[in-house]
């Protein structure tokens, strides 16, 4: 209004020509807008979160990696404070990132699962740190070495296949790790006490990676929720 009265006792009134000017450059101001939007900001919501996802699960594969490696590999410094504080920070981002969809309607309810998983495996990641402190847990038995490295290179596997799975990918698959559990569970003889110390191994084993496996199911979780396929370890 007050341009208005300002046009008016400067210019005498509002004519066409002048109208049509005031149109045109809020039409430009439009045109500038969206450019800024597809050029200097071409980041959708979704994507960000895309991105932000797959650096969580990369950062977590390395994490996972550091844990496992520590068990076949003597004097092997496995302190995972600094890698606990990035998987941290990461899943903060990925919260910010999903705020504008979270406040909204569309696709809100499975992105809150997704964060919720993601806020259940940081959880599951904070015990591994605690365990990674307590002790040496070099295992010299070659049998030991076999089902950690395996468990390793499947867990491994899955979370690549996650990233896949999070990237739109098809045709992924994801390794349920149930049947290397059961084998090692299976294992034990508490009726034979000339094993024990290697049942006492064994146990020791089943507790330091139980949150790795807490870690796999939701892993495995995810991508089947993207559509990757579950296979066992044999397959």
């Amino acid at each position: 209004m007050m341009l208005a009265f300002m046009y008016d006792m400067l210019l005498g009134g509002i004519s066409e020509s002048l109208l049509l000017a005031r149109v045109l450059d809020t039409v430009v101001g439009v045109g500038i807008g969206l450019a800024v939007s597809a050029l200097v900001f071409p980041k959708r919501t979704r994507d960000k979160i895309t991105d932000t996802s797959v650096e969580y699960v990369a950062a977590l594969k390395e994490f996972v990696h550091t844990y496992l490696h520590r068990f076949t590999k003597q004097y092997a410094f496995a302190n995972l404070a600094d890698k606990g504080m990035e998987l941290e920070k990461k899943l903060k981002q990925l919260h910010v990132d999903s705020d504008p969809i979270i406040k909204g309607f569309v696709g809100r309810s499975r992105l809150q699962q997704f964060l919720t998983v993601f806020t259940a495996i940081n959880y599951y990641a904070k015990h591994l740190v605690a365990s990674s402190t307590r002790n040496e847990a070099f295992y010299k038995e070659a049998e030991f070495h076999g089902v950690v490295k395996e468990v390793e290179e499947k867990v491994a596997s899955n979370f690549t296949q996650l990233e896949k799975a999070l990237r739109g990918e098809r045709g992924t698959y994801v390794y349920t790790l149930e049947d290397v559990r059961q084998k090692i569970e299976q294992s034990l003889d508490y009726f034979d006490t000339s094993v024990q110390s290697r049942n006492l191994q064994h146990l020791q084993l089943l507790h330091n990676i139980y949150y790795v496996w807490k870690i796999n199911q939701s892993v495995v979780h995810l991508a089947k929720e993207l559509g990757a396929e579950e296979i066992s370890s044999e397959d």
